[in-house]
């Protein structure tokens, strides 16, 4: 009898470990990129596993997923249950929640990234009012699309002078074989191709037009955060330890996103800026006065481009008390 007895005992335990190790709970971080790599601080948070472990201390598993389409490929997956929270520029994220899809803000992963106009080298083709007529790809419906727009305006053209393509993953290819007259992309795909490779020029960038620059944000769903809220306050841990990296760790953290994104070092080291009087107006994490009335701004330029159709307030979209929890 005491026999069945230790064998039934054991027997339940083995259910309870099996069931344990099935309930392991996971957050899915989604991204756009061709590369399974984040960007900036986000990306030394990734890789110094700075997220991983701050996650793996409350019993969660990270796993990271990019889209190669972009801010609009993120919003997909978001609404689809792909992913449970995000990564992204700013302008997916505000036509996401124009949508009426509950979700939140919760943190900037970056205040600052840059775009530009880049054309071929040797290109006829050498400042934005040459654009005329011609063909620009981009990602539309991501702060690039925000960035072209604007600086056609500023120098006197609009989207009727110029013919707007779609485009992604293939840009390099669609501009140096000579489909597209000129692509806008992100920083770190113009200066990839002008710098490291000097295949391109570039004629414009949010470098001279700060205004027109994008932020990274943190977004989730809201459905998995009041499930889950300690695996946002984890997340938002290991981006600040990031922040702290790069703070006492510049010259390692550039050689970091150079070796991950297969970069000259010395173009990321302009891309990104680290030194110390830059990190806590580029990379504060937490949601500002200012930040919220720079998303407003966003906001009421893609309500008047018909971008997106409904109005929302994003300080009811900002979700700051993980941030005040946590820090």
């Amino acid at each position: 009898m005491k026999k069945i007895i230790f064998l039934i005992v054991i027997f339940n335990l083995f259910i309870s470990c099996q069931k344990e190790k099935i309930e392991i709970k996971k957050v899915r971080i989604g991204f756009p990129g061709s590369v399974n790599v984040l960007d900036g601080v986000a990306g030394i948070a990734q890789q110094k596993k700075f997220i991983e472990n701050e996650l793996k201390n409350i019993g969660y598993e990270v796993e990271y997923i990019n889209f190669s389409g972009n801010g609009p490929a993120v919003n997909e997956a978001l609404i689809g249950g792909k992913i449970d929270v995000a990564i992204y520029a700013e302008v997916p994220g505000i036509i996401l929640k124009s949508k009426g899809i509950d979700n939140s803000l919760y943190a900037i992963a970056d205040n600052h990234i840059n775009a530009g106009i880049i054309v071929k080298k040797g290109s006829t083709i050498k400042s934005v009012s040459d654009l005329k007529g011609k063909k620009i790809a981009f990602p539309k419906g991501t702060y690039i699309h925000r960035f072209v727009i604007e600086i056609l305006k500023r120098n006197g053209l609009s989207e009727n002078d110029v013919e707007f393509l779609q485009i992604s993953s293939d840009a390099e290819s669609a501009l140096l074989g000579g489909s597209v007259d000129a692509v806008a992309f992100t920083e770190t795909f113009t200066e990839r191709l002008t710098r490291d490779k000097g295949l391109t020029e570039i004629i414009a960038d949010t470098e001279k037009n700060p205004d027109l620059a994008g932020k990274s944000i943190f977004v989730g769903n809201n459905n998995y955060t009041k499930k889950n809220p300690e695996a946002i306050e984890a997340v938002l841990k290991g981006l600040k330890k990031g922040v702290d990296f790069i703070f006492e760790n510049e010259d390692e953290a550039y050689r970091i996103l150079a070796e991950s994104h297969n970069m000259n070092v010395n173009t990321v080291r302009k891309i990104y800026d680290f030194n110390k009087d830059n990190i806590n107006k580029r990379y504060m994490i937490n949601i500002t006065p200012e930040i919220i009335f720079q998303l407003e701004q966003c906001k009421e330029f893609l309500l008047e481009n018909n971008l997106i159709t409904k109005d929302f307030s994003i300080e009811e979209w900002s979700d700051k008390s993980f941030y005040d929890k946590v820090f």
